[in-house]
């Protein structure tokens, strides 16, 4: 994950987390969190064992670990990645967005510990969710600054990331003019596009 988060540049992470309210219950018959766990354990394999098992070791399996790393040019017009010679403008506003067990919160803390660890700014991060946690919305804020951050909230966001529709739906009209919506578009049933 911090890999991912460091890299300079397009990066894809995906992050394989139980959900014992919904997949365990109707995927697995489980609500046991704990269950979910061990069976997740049971089918993932560490990218590094892959070359020693054959096909029928790895029917049904999980792999894990980094699948490339690649350094290329980076497009440098981007409205998020701000390199060399382009004037980065502060404060930047990031809302994640979907519904609880996606890691929503712990990838904006994480991407919030790396812009103050890393990069020497001022981050704040503010979150909400449903009272169920697990499968309510929920969503997170991450001020980013060179300058001490005055307020912990914005009224619009400069990069939104939707997760689910209806975190989509909520958080829409909050992206500026000029920002970058990144979502997964197979979880959507409908796209502004």
């Amino acid at each position: 994950m911090k890999s991912a988060l460091l890299h300079e540049g397009f990066a894809v992470l995906e992050i394989l987390s139980q959900c014992p309210t919904h997949f365990g219950r109707y995927g697995l018959n489980t609500g046991d969190p704990r269950k979910v766990l061990d069976w997740m354990r049971s089918i993932s394999v560490m990218i590094g064992k892959v070359k020693n098992m054959d096909n029928e070791e790895l029917e049904g399996k999980t792999i894990l670990g980094e699948f490339v790393n690649k350094t290329r040019p980076i497009f440098r017009g981007s409205s998020v990645y701000r390199g060399e010679g382009t004037i980065v403008l502060y404060p930047l506003s990031i809302r994640l967005c979907g519904y609880g067990g996606q890691g929503i919160i712990l990838a904006s803390i994480i991407l919030g510990e790396v812009m103050v660890k890393k990069k020497g700014l001022y981050a704040v991060q503010t979150q909400s969710y449903g009272s169920e946690a697990r499968g309510g919305q929920c969503q997170a804020e991450l001020i980013v600054s060179d300058k001490p951050i005055q307020t912990p909230i914005s009224e619009k966001n400069d990069i939104i990331i939707a997760l689910f529709q209806t975190a989509f739906d909520a958080y829409v009209t909050r992206l500026e003019k000029n920002g970058l919506l990144l979502l997964t578009a197979n979880l959507f049933r409908n796209l502004p596009i």
